[in-house]
């Protein structure tokens, strides 16, 4: 069930000079807007911011009433500045939480705010999230941690952050519920417990305002205001004991988160669509490796034939016999040298007739020798 927020804005009173800033911002010259329930102080780089605030503080403030169904008394004071420089000097002699752009002194019904922040997208959630809390004092308490984060989530919206979801849900599936006596004066140390403390708070005050009507809402913050420890005004309130209730909505826990959380499916997508580009790189490189494996082996073996060629040629001009050359010289010596002949070519011609029927083939004759006829 979605909780009923009822908007009545007020138009905010129209500026006028501030009175001499007080201790709480004596090194910063500082102006005031007032409206009915509300003095906004600021410094003039952030004057802009509180302008703007005061046109709407009090719808915001109407809203929140609209949740708890009871009004509260008092002026709220709200503390504008435009960095933390300037949010020290206005929360002097206070001394605020490291990192905070937004703070809350319930007790003394103060908000201190950076303009940055509440010019933001998340500006008016933050507001109301320190409303809340100023709320809850004005009617008493002490207010388990648990209760009071949750009730500020709740009236902001911030139960519909997916966030939280995811947050809770990593948490029932991995049985790290924290038992809410644990977060009723005390806070985890760990980030990732801290995230499931508000996760959680949220959820069981959303599970109260679903199972319970706004007149019981009201009853339990009447019944911590007239002096009532807060589990007993739970009973009278709810008719129930929180033990109870709790067990019941730890119950109802799996069921109520049982689906992996949008921002848990886009990242298991983006890790799936990661794989898959690793498993494709590996797929082509593998492919890629045996590609270049083929090339080297065809190179390899090229490369081996022509060095086998090349050794055979070489062999071969080894083996080969070198040429005779004084034979050689001899031949030519016996073809190029005429021998003497006592015998004239008429002799010659009478003695062989036939000599000229003949073929005659040189012979090779020793060096020195005739032929007798």
């Amino acid at each position: 069930m979605m909780l009923a927020l009822s908007v009545s804005a007020e138009p905010a009173a129209a500026p006028r000079p501030a009175p001499a800033a007080d201790t709480g911002a004596k090194h910063l010259a500082t102006r005031d807007l007032h409206t009915p329930r509300f003095r906004i102080r600021f410094s003039p780089r952030a004057e802009g911011a509180a302008k703007a605030l005061a046109a709407t503080i009090e719808g915001a403030r109407q809203e929140l009433v609209g949740v708890l169904g009871v009004d509260w008394t008092g002026e709220t004071e709200i503390r504008v500045g435009i960095s933390r420089a300037e949010l020290d000097v206005l929360a002097a002699p206070r001394t605020l939480p490291r990192w905070s752009s937004a703070v809350t002194f319930p007790d003394e019904n103060l908000i201190l705010i950076d303009a940055v922040l509440l010019s933001s997208p998340q500006g008016p959630a933050t507001l109301r999230h320190e409303l809340s809390h100023v709320a809850l004092a004005q009617f008493g308490g002490p207010w388990p941690r648990w209760f009071a984060e949750g009730l500020a989530q709740a009236v902001t919206g911030e139960r519909f952050f997916f966030d939280n979801y995811a947050t809770l849900f990593r948490a029932v599936h991995q049985e790290r519920v924290i038992p809410l006596d644990e977060l009723t004066t005390g806070w985890p140390d760990l980030p990732s417990d801290v995230d499931i403390a508000y996760a959680q708070s949220v959820s069981f005050v959303e599970y109260l305002f679903e199972r319970q009507a706004p007149p019981q809402v009201r009853a339990l913050l009447l019944a911590v205001k007239g002096g009532d420890a807060f589990n007993l005004a739970f009973a009278k309130a709810f008719h129930t004991s929180l033990d109870l209730e709790e067990r019941h909505w730890r119950e109802a826990l799996p069921r109520r988160f049982a689906w992996l959380p949008i921002n848990a499916w886009s990242s298991l997508l983006w890790g799936l669509t990661s794989l898959l580009c690793l498993v494709a790189f590996w797929r082509r490189q593998v492919h890629k490796g045996r590609k270049l494996a083929v090339l080297d082996a065809e190179l390899a073996a090229e490369d081996s034939a022509h060095r086998l060629l090349a050794a055979a040629e070489a062999n071969a001009e080894m083996t080969k016999p070198p040429p005779d050359d004084a034979e050689h010289s001899e031949v030519s010596g016996v073809e190029d040298e005429e021998e003497p002949s006592d015998v004239s070519d008429e002799d010659a011609e009478v003695s062989d007739p036939d000599a000229g029927a003949r073929s005659r083939a040189p012979e090779r004759m020793p060096p020195g020798k005739r032929v007798l006829h």
